[in-house]
């Protein structure tokens, strides 16, 4: 269809009359020019926060966006934040948007905040003040905007989206009269109940003169259910596309995907007011420009640089819309282009090419003007360079930051001043157990960390008394024994670190550090003792020899069935019976049998000192681990001693190997004496007492060392006894019973003879375990 010539000149030089006023409006308003007048406002760069409802890619937002990076000077560092509350708006997110915002602005400024659309106006009217603190803010694309909503606001103002539904409805009707009535599409976002409150109300006064039909019945809808009623809806009629950016399960829609959809099934032509839907299928109308809104705001962000309060500036309520039309869909519901009289402009899109011949000085001014165009355009990406490079780099410095938080190796924990946790990352985890919703607030932790209540009141009274900080400002470090959630315990080096509302705890696990402390400790008391052992050994050993050797001699002396005793004792007259007689009946046989006995025992100790204090230096041999445990079980069930307290065969002998089991070079009866003290001290510990006596020997293969566990069911140890076991003559047995030197003697064969590792696990009530690691070396025969 052809367009009239008439028609055709009038809309081409009113297109060029708009793009030259265009074009000199953005070159007074520029940033460069608005600097240069507003001469009051600070020379310094301004930082803007822009705070989205919804998630990049929605059309109407990112141009709005687009209008307020134009119009802004061109070194404003820029920030957006997108809320994505198109796809999930209920309370607990934007509770927790208010504490990541919290969180991550906090300490930082910005010169003015850009509210995008209902959702984000209503979250900095509620939480702005506590976030963000006297900050001035602008809105645009607002179409919920009541009246009172601002009286307690008075840095708040901005650009109300005004919508012309009902001219669009009335313009609908002018272009398709035979329309019988009016298909209204909306959702159930924030937008989309303003938008059908309007809507409603425009329904009930009558004014349209068509009865109105709402799709949605207020229940939601999906996508498929809106197809399937525009499908089943009567003809002619029209339809109005207010919202449908969400489906009735909260999912987000893309309006690119949905419209061509709700057009091709439509029954009859579709009319939109945002210029989101043209080129979509939709035959057009009164349409929204989020450009002119996002520039709109960013004229009134300068207004307030400039020295104006924000409570002085009024919203800005009317916007300059006008009625733009698809020519192909006109052409496909039948609707004549030149026929269209509409009293205001009328703009088309998708217009088929015509003959420029006669037109030729208004193609050269058209090339002149995109050239002219395009310099600008160019000017325009020079001088916002700068500002692209600092919001790279921006970026880039908070990401880093994020990353370092999460992937710092030591322990990190964010807390609020209140009390509350924010986050806690993956090393805390790693380490303790813990989560954020294992720790709601301090008191959490202080309850968990520090379960014994006497500990945690040293705790809470060390931080009170010696504070957090040196003189110099440096954290402190605090030594803590912190439980772990799975209840083992750490020690921690803890250091805090308190800003502006929140503060920073970072720990160091020094658990493995304080036991090689002291286990350093325990060598050094073990070979200072091992060199006084021999000391003491060799002085007492030669008189104790004497002594048991003259109390020997004395007893064979006095028996009457030694020839040369009666011969003796003949020459003097006395008499060995009866000699013998008054032995027995004044107990001298048994002073004596005392005497033997009791320098035997010393004797006995001086040898273990001596073992203790020197390496033995008996031969090698590769010797089967399971072989020498099976001799230290068959010592132990026939050992007298132990008889006397315990039958050793009456414990449970439970045997866990793993295979492979190499071989290992060892002095076997040094090895086989170590199993047999620590079989010995398992069966003491329980005693006569355990219902259900058990010991578990556990023996595996881990890499280049061969791990042995002797486990029993008894009472365990007390942490500070554990603390003192291996060192020498440190016995809890009563006197007589040890020496206190088995332990300390087998720690010593392992540790110091073999070249190895031993330890102890126990935990009151919950039995003890034994852990012995030794070296697997190679044969060299085999």
């Amino acid at each position: 269809m052809k367009v009239h010539p008439h028609l055709l000149t009038k809309s081409l030089i009113t297109s060029i009359l708009f793009l030259v006023v265009l074009t000199c409006a953005v070159i007074i308003f520029s940033p460069a020019t608005m600097a240069s007048r507003q001469g009051n406002i600070d020379e310094q760069p301004k930082r803007v926060l822009i705070l989205n409802s919804y998630h990049p890619g929605m059309p109407l937002s990112d141009e709005e966006i687009r209008g307020i990076k134009t119009t802004l000077p061109a070194d404003t560092a820029i920030f957006i934040e997108y809320m994505d509350t198109k796809r999930l708006r209920d309370a607990g997110y934007l509770s927790l948007l208010r504490e990541v915002y919290a969180m991550k602005y906090a300490g930082k400024r910005f010169d003015l905040i850009f509210s995008l659309d209902d959702d984000a106006l209503l979250f900095l009217l509620e939480h702005g003040q506590s976030i963000f603190k006297d900050i001035p803010v602008v809105f645009c694309g607002v179409n919920g905007l009541k009246p009172g909503m601002l009286d307690q606001a008075p840095l708040f103002t901005g650009v109300v989206e005004t919508m012309h539904v009902e001219r669009t409805l009335k313009t609908g009707l002018k272009l398709y009269p035979q329309a019988e009535r009016i298909l209204v599409v909306t959702d159930r976002s924030t937008t989309g109940a303003s938008n059908r409150a309007i809507l409603e109300e425009m329904a009930l006064s009558g004014r349209i003169g068509r009865p109105f039909v709402f799709l949605d019945e207020g229940h939601g809808l999906d996508l498929t259910e809106l197809i399937d009623k525009l499908r089943s809806s009567p003809r002619p009629s029209l339809v109005y596309h207010s919202d449908f950016f969400q489906d009735k399960y909260g999912h987000a829609l893309n309006p690119e995907s949905v419209m061509p959809l709700v057009s091709e099934n439509a029954p009859g032509p579709v009319l939109v007011h945002g210029g989101m839907y043209l080129g979509l299928g939709a035959l057009g109308g009164w349409i929204n420009s989020g450009f002119y809104q996002g520039s709109t705001a960013a004229g009134l962000a300068l207004r307030i640089w400039a020295g104006e309060a924000p409570s002085s500036i009024a919203v800005v309520g009317e916007n300059v819309n006008s009625v733009t039309l698809d020519y192909q869909v006109m052409k496909r519901w039948g609707i004549d282009p030149a026929a269209v009289k509409i009293s205001e402009q009328v703009n088309f899109i998708n217009e088929p090419e015509t003959q420029w011949h006669g037109y030729g000085l208004y193609l050269i001014a058209a090339v002149a003007f995109i050239i002219l165009e395009g310099l600008l355009i160019l000017w325009l990406l020079h001088l916002l360079r700068q500002q692209r490079i600092l919001r790279n780099q921006t970026l880039q410095s908070e990401a880093r930051f994020r990353g370092l938080f999460d992937l710092t190796p030591i322990p990190l924990c964010y807390t609020l001043n209140d009390g509350r946790f924010v986050a806690v990352n993956q090393a805390f985890t790693e380490v303790l157990g813990y989560t954020v919703e294992d720790l709601p607030a301090i008191d959490d932790w202080w309850l968990k960390a520090y379960p014994d209540p006497h500990y945690r009141s040293l705790v809470l009274e060390s931080w009170q008394r010696s504070g957090f900080m040196n003189s110099d400002g440096i954290p402190k470090a605090h030594e803590r024994r912190v439980a772990a959630k799975d209840g083992t315990e750490h020690v921690m080096l803890i250091y805090y670190n308190f800003l502006d509302n929140y503060s920073i705890a970072s720990m160091v696990d020094i658990t493995e550090h304080k036991k090689m402390q002291e286990m350093m400790v325990q060598t050094e008391k073990m070979i200072s003792v091992g060199g006084i052992s021999a000391g003491i050994a060799h002085e007492i050993n030669n008189p104790l020899g004497i002594i048991l050797q003259a109390v020997q001699t004395l007893a064979q002396r006095m028996r009457p069935d030694f020839s040369k005793n009666r011969e003796v004792a003949k020459s003097m007259g006395l008499d060995l019976e009866l000699l013998e007689k008054y032995s027995r009946a004044r107990k001298l046989n048994m002073f004596i049998a005392d005497i033997e006995s009791a320098a035997l025992r010393a004797a006995s100790i001086i040898r273990h000192m001596l073992d203790f204090s020197r390496m033995s230096q008996s031969h090698r041999l590769s010797c089967s681990m399971p072989v020498i445990i099976d001799k230290a079980l068959a010592l132990a069930s026939n050992d007298f001693d132990l008889k006397k307290s315990f039958d050793f065969k009456k414990i449970s002998i439970i045997k866990h190997y793993i295979d492979p089991l190499p071989d290992i070079e060892c002095t076997e009866t040094d090895i086989e004496q170590v199993v047999l003290n620590l079989l010995r001290n398992s069966a003491q510990a329980m005693g006569a007492d355990c219902e259900a006596p058990r010991i578990e020997i556990h023996l595996s293969c881990q890499g280049d060392w061969l791990r042995l566990e002797i486990r029993d069911n008894g009472p365990g140890i007390p942490v500070d006894i554990q603390r003192r076991i291996f060192e020498p003559f440190f016995t809890t047995k009563a006197p007589g019973v040890g020496t206190g030197l088995g332990l300390s003697v087998s720690y010593f064969i392992i540790t110091n003879g073999h070249g190895g590792k031993m330890s102890v696990q126990s935990t009151p009530g919950n039995g003890t375990v034994f852990v012995i690691e030794l070296p697997v070396r190679s044969n060299p025969e085999g």
